[in-house]
């Protein structure tokens, strides 16, 4: 049952990335110029979260083996 949800979510995020790409300049053109760029900031925050919470999980699993 869990790998089945891994291969679907991996399915998901292919299939979202594709459509992004082949959509990319309709996409561009409904948000414009100014959209792209709040796009671009969320996008940075959402990378910026994702890796804080790799170096905090990764100091926590090194202070739990001392």
């Amino acid at each position: 049952m869990e790998a089945s949800l891994v291969f679907i979510g991996i399915f998901v995020g292919v299939a979202v990335s594709y459509f992004g790409m082949t959509y990319a300049p309709r996409i561009f053109r409904f948000v414009g110029e100014e959209g792209l760029h709040v796009i671009t900031k969320l996008m940075s925050i959402i990378v910026l979260a994702i890796a804080v919470q790799f170096i905090i999980s990764g100091i926590t699993e090194v202070i739990s083996t001392l």
